[in-house]
């Protein structure tokens, strides 16, 4: 097949287009690739003993209802956060609920109850962190 010259120029152009809109997609990926990793932000809460929580698994040592309502009182500050930033607060959860669209529980023991002694007749008091289908704290709440 013969091209002539009004056919292979636009072909060029073609290319031109193609490969400048090709970088220019790249090159937006990857200035806005250091912003998405970077929204992860830790949540402090002044006064909360982070280590003593998460070394208290279920409530057991009596730890974390010593801290509840410190947590409690400065709820707002882990509405919105993400499952990660909740973890490093937090440490990992004593039980995970997933439910129907997208939505997931975080569930930490309070107060053991029969949780930490078998022969209890107490149900444990727990504390549920409420994520959205977006990965975010939207509830938290102490059953």
């Amino acid at each position: 097949m013969k091209m002539n010259g009004t056919t292979h120029t636009t072909l060029q152009l073609l290319r031109k287009r193609f490969m400048i809109k090709f970088i220019g997609k790249i090159g937006l990926f990857v200035l806005f690739l250091p912003m998405v990793f970077s929204c992860e932000s830790e949540i402090s809460i002044g006064g909360f003993e982070t280590q003593k929580w998460k070394e208290d698994p279920n409530g057991c040592n009596g730890n974390r209802e010593k801290l509840l309502t410190k947590l409690i009182s400065n709820q707002s500050k882990v509405i919105g956060h993400n499952e990660m930033e909740v973890k490093k607060l937090l440490g990992k959860p004593d039980a995970t609920d997933i439910r129907s669209r997208g939505q997931k529980f975080f569930e930490y023991g309070v107060k053991g109850g029969n949780l930490c002694n078998p022969e209890s007749f107490h149900q444990p008091e727990i504390l549920r962190v409420r994520f959205d289908a977006l990965d975010r704290v939207t509830e938290i709440a102490i059953y």
